[in-house]
């Protein structure tokens, strides 16, 4: 959607933005345990893969603005824990020295953890919410909708998750599930900007 230019394109924007907002939309959680998220300190959860509470394995009928959230905070779990692992088995094959250096210095430590963890790699959004968002159940209020602004080239400078959500606001159709999200080492990789010491080998390894 992009900004209107006139008070009357305004109002219809807020008032199509607030519509879209209460769209159902059916999620999908990948985890062998059920996820949960808080809106407005109100818990909201999504079975694990194996749970079914009325909607099928893993999946649950939550209001858009609840679903972005959702996606948002599965997409971090999953690839945060990805990073975890990784920079784990990175610290098990170091040297004495190195395992000293980065478990005594809590910003070396973390720069590992920076390098790993791309919460914000398009590529990476796109897998993920392409699994955990299954498409639109039912749109609210579909009778009242506005006519909002066209496009007219105007760039979008929302979030990168919020302009992936938006690219999967599709009507749900019942279908096999894909399987679960894999992060392979060619997903992981990242430019070679290594932190100031550029001589810690394990710095280097962990961006590759």
């Amino acid at each position: 959607m992009n900004t209107p230019k006139t008070a009357q394109e305004t109002e219809a924007f807020h008032r199509e933005l607030y519509r879209r907002s209460l769209d159902s939309i059916r999620v999908y959680n990948p985890l062998d345990k059920d996820f949960t998220i808080l809106w407005d300190k109100f818990k909201h959860t999504v079975p694990n893969k194996n749970k079914d509470t009325g909607y099928g394995k893993g999946q649950k009928v939550v209001p858009r603005y609840i679903a972005q959230k959702y996606a948002k905070e599965i997409k971090n779990h999953i690839i945060n824990n990805r990073a975890n692992e990784k920079v784990k088995e990175l610290m098990e094959r170091a040297t004495e020295d190195l395992k000293i250096k980065y478990e005594s210095d809590p910003y070396e430590k973390r720069k590992l953890y920076e390098l790993s963890a791309k919460t914000d790699n398009p590529e990476l959004i796109k897998k993920i919410y392409g699994q955990v968002i299954l498409g639109v159940e039912e749109e609210y209020g579909l009778s009242t909708e506005e006519k909002v602004p066209e496009s007219d080239g105007i760039v979008d400078s929302r979030p990168i998750e919020e302009q992936v959500f938006d690219s999967f606001d599709k009507r749900y159709v019942p279908e096999a599930l894909e399987q679960p999200v894999v992060i392979t080492e060619k997903e992981e990789k990242v430019e070679k900007k290594y932190p100031i010491n550029k001589k810690s080998k394990l710095v280097k390894e962990v961006s590759e």
